[in-house]
């Protein structure tokens, strides 16, 4: 005979077995500076961040020198689009006149069980001539520890997940995602945005269950070739977001738990 006990003790620890082990969670509104060279965590999926460095800035940009990782704030986010960030600058991050511009770069690794989808989204505004941009190279199996993203600002991706100017080409997908004119995307699609607007332009690439994929961010603010009037661009926030879906175990220790409850509930409910 089952006691209640047991078939109660049994499915509980077949519901611990299926949440995996967590460290520290990303807490939303701290400053990014704060998880640099450390790993955080969003719902199920780890985030280790390599680095944030300025890549370079000219005059007419805000802030003065180049957007660091003490002037962004990080906002954990878990809906639709999937599990990952949204990041805030705490000043004006903008180019103004043509030929201005202000580059920022970020590395970091996410890990977790079956990533299948990387949604990337850039917020803010531009005038014709200027643009607010996002280049993304990221390596499906990518690592920290496998050398995969080097550590020297600026150097991008290394082998075997080779990026533009990294030796011959690997296995790397790359977004480029930009606000243009008066509010519209050269590439990825008009979404409502996440990050304050006031135009956001998203998009959503998918690929075969990942347990880890590393990521070089390059985030550019650009007053163009000065062929408008006055150009003017801006970035309000900065989204990834990663989706996921269980390993096959995951479900069959699922139905294995409830099976033990609903076994449990019928023969108490004959006794």
């Amino acid at each position: 005979m089952i006691s209640k006990k047991l078939v109660l003790l049994l499915s509980l620890c077949v519901a611990g077995s299926m949440v995996p082990a967590q460290g520290a969670a990303c807490v939303s509104g701290s400053s990014l500076s704060t998880y640099i060279g450390s790993s955080c965590d969003i719902g199920s999926l780890t985030f280790s961040f390599l680095g944030f460095s300025v890549i370079g800035s000219t005059s007419s940009t805000t802030p003065v020198g180049g957007l660091d990782a003490a002037h962004v704030t990080i906002t954990t986010l878990i809906n639709a689009n999937g599990t990952g960030f949204l990041l805030t600058p705490t000043v004006a991050w903008t180019a103004i006149g043509g030929g201005s511009n202000t580059d920022s770069e970020l590395k970091y690794v996410v890990t977790g069980t079956g990533i299948t989808s990387n949604y990337l989204e850039v917020d803010g505004s531009a005038t014709p001539g200027g643009f607010a941009h996002v280049l993304e190279d990221y390596c499906l199996g990518g690592s920290v520890g496998g050398g995969n993203i080097s550590s020297t600002p600026g150097a991008g991706l290394n082998a075997p997940c080779n990026g533009p100017g990294n030796g011959n080409p690997g296995p790397v997908i790359a977004f480029d995602t930009r606000i243009t004119g008066a509010g519209t995307c050269s590439q990825g699609s008009v979404v409502s945005p996440t990050g304050g607007g006031p135009t956001a332009c998203g998009a959503t690439k998918t690929f075969a269950a990942q347990t880890s994929i590393a990521v070089l961010k390059d985030i550019d603010i650009n007053g163009g070739d000065g062929s408008g009037t006055n150009p003017q661009a801006r970035i309000n926030g900065v989204i990834n977001q990663f989706g996921a879906v269980p390993e096959p175990g995951t479900y069959l220790l699922s139905a294995f738990g409830l099976g033990l409850l609903f076994l449990g509930k019928r023969k108490f409910s004959r006794s």
